[in-house]
């Protein structure tokens, strides 16, 4: 006999006819009927309380009571509640892939309490959460040592007070000759850590996972706080979720118990993943990405996926310098959000993206104290090999020379040019949009002297959209669409370009953007990080970044978080005197192979955002604030990278 915590007694007596202290057993709350494997408690009370009933009282299960002798009454104990494993307690070989989640509740639970899971000899360990779920994770190995048939498991759960409380579950395994694989399902870590800070819950949320051995359109169910979301799978067994702000402001605080599940005829699997619920960055406002069409209708065919083009979007609350990261499929690729809210990424091989017919593509950025930010689209590519077709290319040719307005030219019209190189003479005579500031300028695209493989085309911006342009940084993107025959398809090329608008008049090392150790600036780039940016748009070559982070590192003399104007003042009056030696070095270099292009920039991992580890926040400058999300394998992170010291 066990003696119930006194929640559970309280509301025995004040259900039942007795008082407090006859309960000499307690219960959790009653349940209308038995399940199999149902736990009963007994009560017994004494004949001082019997004989206040009233003749022929209805106490328990239908008993009837009409006497003065002491009785025992046996109710159920309804603590731990089990859910259907695979959703009909019936697993076949092709259903219990990776993991075989076991979840459930316990009711007289509270958060962080331990419930043990019994089966086939092994226990597993599950922590409540702020909702009393609880669940465990089997693995494939576990599952495949357990013989077909009836299996019996155990759930045992002790609450604060003491109390014990078990339950039995019962499913069936069976073996099938014919099934060769199982479905397995993965959720990435949510944010990047399974933390939800108070700032992250600012904006929708994305979830995702992926899996495998799972095709195109399956449904994906994914459970948070008595809410279930749905989406479909991508060709590349990939996932995602959005989970709308109004619902994250609704989650209690403290831990919740995700879970995702695949359903399917004869085909399930499940996930599970502990949150845990913060006030971190309450008093922050919360920053949001958005994602532009890609190549106009989320289609990139044959016609487009050969060239490079640009990625665009925008930013709110995202600092000017910040750096973004685009994932697609198994690819990541990175870009910047200059001052006017506009982030941009050059996207140079999405034709060798693995089996992506359909795939994501999420914008992620994370800010110093490791929040993550996304936003993603469903597209559908035409990957799988190189198109024998030329694909329509453009440029933007540099903008006023350097890609720097300055002194007379922020009071003057600006003319924009750009050519065309595309095989076909895709474009020709077509409109093309420039977007600056907001504000969309239009053109028609011209046929050269030798059409139509010199196609150009230009225009000018007027001398009062320019005067209105703050200094800072600004990103020009340009798009044009033409009907491409041999596929029968509408074809659509963006590039973009980042621009510098200087202060009137000489430059100062006050007016100068305040520069780290690290090379991270706040408000804008500096010059080197914009040449960085223009090479990396061009696609003139991927070790850039290494260059780039050995010109800005820390300089002699200086303390960790002090301004390096003076460094950014010579660095921008030598800029000219040394461009001449910069292209004499780089005439001849050779383009990298895929080799040192990966050693550069990893291929992506499974998960598609994720935080940077503590340890490399440790070392960076609390003032070099804004990092995109690093990339890692589905198991450990990739080596970080480190800024190169100033030979």
């Amino acid at each position: 006999m066990m003696m119930a915590n006194t929640p559970d007694r309280q509301r025995l007596a004040a259900a039942l006819p007795f008082s407090e202290n006859s309960l000499l057993a307690g219960t959790a709350l009653a349940a209308p009927a038995a399940s199999p494997g149902a736990r009963t408690l007994r009560i017994d009370v004494p004949a001082s309380d019997t004989v206040a009933l009233a003749p022929d009282a209805a106490i328990s299960n239908g008993e009837r009571v009409n006497s003065s002798q002491a009785k025992s009454f046996s109710m159920l104990d309804n603590d731990i509640l089990i859910n259907p494993l695979s959703g009909d307690n019936k697993i076949s070989v092709s259903e219990h892939g990776e993991q075989t989640i076991i979840s459930g509740y316990a009711q007289s639970g509270a958060p962080g309490e331990k419930v043990l899971v019994t089966l086939n000899g092994k226990t597993y360990a599950g922590t409540l959460d702020n909702n009393a779920m609880w669940f465990v994770s089997v693995s494939k190995g576990d599952m495949a040592a357990i013989a077909d048939g009836k299996v019996i498991f155990n759930v045992a759960h002790t609450d604060t007070a003491g109390g014990e409380h078990q339950q039995q579950g019962a499913f069936t395994l069976a073996s099938d000759a014919n099934a060769r694989y199982s479905p397995s399902l993965f959720i990435n870590k949510v944010t990047g850590d399974d933390v939800l800070s108070a700032v992250e819950r600012g904006g929708d949320l994305l979830i995702s996972g992926w899996g495998r051995y799972i095709d195109a359109g399956y449904e994906i169910k994914v459970t948070l706080n008595g809410h279930t979301y749905t989406t479909k799978t991508t060709k590349d067994s990939r996932w995602i979720i959005a989970i709308p702000q109004q619902d994250l402001q609704d989650l209690p605080e403290g831990q919740l118990t995700l879970l995702a599940s695949l359903g399917g005829a004869g085909r399930t699997a499940e996930a599970a993943r502990l949150l845990t619920l913060t006030h971190s960055g309450a008093d922050k406002q919360t920053p949001v990405l958005t994602i532009d069409p890609i190549s106009g209708d989320n289609k990139v065919d044959g016609g487009e996926i050969a060239g490079p083009f640009y990625v665009t979007g925008h930013a709110e609350n995202i600092a000017a310098g910040s750096k973004v990261k685009l994932t697609t499929g198994d690819k990541i690729f990175t870009g910047t959000v200059t001052g006017d809210g506009v982030w941009s990424v050059y996207v140079d091989d999405l034709y060798s993206v693995n089996n992506a017919a359909t795939t994501h593509a999420t914008i992620s950025y994370q800010d110093r104290e490791g929040n993550q930010f996304a936003a993603t689209r469903v597209i559908e590519t035409a990957a799988g090999g190189y198109p024998f077709h030329y694909p329509m290319i453009f440029a933007i040719n540099p903008i006023g020379g350097d890609d720097r307005l300055s002194g007379a030219e922020r009071h003057q019209d600006l003319t924009i040019r750009g050519e065309f190189t595309s095989g076909e003479g895709l474009g020709s005579q077509q409109t093309l949009y420039v977007t600056l500031n907001g504000k969309t300028y239009t053109t028609v695209v011209q046929n050269g002297a030798d059409s139509p493989y010199d196609n150009y085309w230009q225009l000018d911006i007027p001398a009062s959209d320019i005067e209105s342009l703050t200094p800072g940084s600004y990103t020009v993107v340009a798009s044009v669409s033409d009907w491409l025959q041999w596929s029968g398809s509408q074809v659509t090329q963006t590039q973009a370009k980042i621009i510098h608008v200087d202060n009137d008049g000489l430059a100062t090392l006050s007016s100068l953007p305040a520069e780290r150790h690290d090379g991270a600036q706040v408000g804008a780039l500096s010059d080197g990080a914009a040449q960085h940016d223009a090479a990396a748009m061009h696609g003139q070559g991927a070790a850039l970044p290494v260059a780039a982070e050995a010109t800005h590192a820390a300089l002699p003399g200086l303390h960790a978080g002090e301004p390096s104007s003076l460094h950014a003042l010579i660095e921008r009056l030598t800029a000219d005197d040394a461009q001449p030696h910069q292209d004499a070095a780089t005439a001849g270099r050779a383009p990298l192979t895929a080799a040192e292009a990966d050693a550069v920039l990893p291929a992506a991992p499974a998960d598609i955002w994720q935080t940077l580890t503590a340890d490399a926040y440790a070392a960076a400058d609390d003032g070099a604030a804004y990092y995109a999300p690093d990339a890692r394998t589905l198991a450990d992170l990739l080596q970080q990278p480190h800024p190169q010291q100033l030979a």
